[in-house]
């Protein structure tokens, strides 16, 4: 089996771990203020997206007869009260044309996206602590404390993993190295870019325009977070080496290492072949 492979594993144990470790601390009110406001939010936001989808399933059936009548009327401030500023100016069995329909749709798809802006802004920067405390841990994980236990982590422990200096093994690596290269870890990196958005759109006139802002602030940096990840991996895939970019950078190297703790150099199916010389 690739040494890439159990590369990979062990990110995705040591990330979980980080992420339990963070999810625990996002539930205690002390460390999370913020927790009741999400708590909030997140139910507010459920319940317009609920009248959202049942007023978009049945609008074309409301205005299908090209007028809203009386009773009509009231079922719709009954039935969707958080949508009623859209059709409250509607008038009572007056004829609506095509383009009266289409205008009261895109109205109510605008409200529920600056909803959606609205609830992803609030309960974002209700958790900005949180995030902070999240980026600081995980900095700590993959930086101070793989610096600490020589090159590893848990998850590198499981899969006997090591990081070491690409030209002398035994050279100890210095913690600036591993603080940079945690600070590659695309979770770390984008988080920071998450939190620059909310603080620069957080003073203005308009809250709902800088909701919209961060909103879409936020979808630009999940997608290049996306395409980052990929690029790491494939990376590693390509090169014969199978280093990473931050490895390349920082003239580093992670070595898998045999039960008798000498480096792997090659594995053919179980068979392993060990680096005497280490």
């Amino acid at each position: 089996m690739k040494k890439y492979i159990f590369r990979i594993l062990a990110f995705i144990f040591d990330l979980l771990f980080v992420n339990l470790v963070i999810l625990g601390l996002t539930n205690i009110s002390f460390i999370n203020p913020g927790i009741k406001k999400v708590q909030d939010e997140t139910t507010l936001y459920f319940e317009v997206a609920k009248e959202y989808k049942s007023l978009s399933e049945n609008i074309d059936n409301i205005l299908s007869d090209n007028y809203i009548d009386l009773n009509e009327s009231i079922a719709l401030n009954s039935d969707y009260p958080y949508f009623k500023d859209i059709y409250k100016d509607i008038p009572v069995n007056r004829e609506i044309d095509n383009n009266g329909k289409e205008e009261i749709k895109n109205k109510i798809k605008t409200y529920y996206d600056q909803s959606y802006a609205t609830y992803n802004y609030n309960v974002n920067k209700s958790n900005i602590i949180i995030n902070i405390i999240g980026v600081i841990l995980t900095i700590g994980y993959f930086g101070v404390l793989e610096w600490y236990l020589k090159g590893k982590t848990i998850g590198k422990m499981l899969f006997r993993l090591r990081t070491i200096d690409n030209d002398k093994p035994k050279r100890k690596i210095p913690i600036w190295k591993f603080i940079v290269k945690s600070l590659m870890v695309s979770e770390v990196m984008f988080t920071i870019f998450s939190i620059i958005c909310l603080l620069i759109c957080h003073p203005g006139f308009d809250g709902t325009l800088n909701a919209l802002w961060y909103a879409k602030a936020c979808n630009l940096i999940y997608d290049v977070q996306y395409a980052w990840n990929i690029f790491l991996v494939l990376i590693i895939l390509f090169r014969k080496d199978e280093r990473s970019l931050h490895d390349v950078l920082l003239n580093i190297r992670v070595a898998l290492y045999d039960k008798k703790n000498k480096e792997i150099t090659k594995r053919i199916f179980n068979e392993e072949v060990s680096d005497q010389t280490n």
